[in-house]
């Protein structure tokens, strides 16, 4: 049955524009959470949202925005929240041309290409 996990997850713009459509998913057994999303976001704002995971299943993340008219994305992004992160929260900065999934204490995915 596995263990599990409770957290929340933030989206911080670190872009340099503001960028819009904003839609970030976090995705545990098939089961999405509500994403973190907003119309617009300016340059070091951020937006919030609850993660629930399971440590028998892989955690999935889902990621879209426009900047300067131009849509970047990300889909089916593994990176896992661990049993050392329970009730704590990630951080997801979105830079202009890659973004990061920062976990509280195991291990961080930085630089990740987006899909387009």
């Amino acid at each position: 049955m596995g263990t599990n996990y409770v957290g929340t997850y933030s989206v911080v713009n670190a872009t340099e524009d503001v960028i819009s459509n904003v839609n970030v998913e976090h995705v545990n057994n098939d089961s999405p959470d509500p994403s973190a999303c907003a119309a617009t976001l300016t340059v070091g704002g951020a937006v919030y949202s609850t993660l629930h995971s399971n440590s028998d299943y892989h955690d999935y993340w889902n990621i879209s925005f426009v900047r300067n008219g131009n849509t970047y994305t990300k889909s089916d992004f593994e990176a896992n929240y661990e049993t050392e992160d329970m009730g704590l929260g990630v951080v997801i900065i979105l830079y202009p041309t890659k973004f990061s999934v920062i976990f509280p204490n195991s291990t961080n995915n930085s630089n990740i290409d987006y899909d387009n």
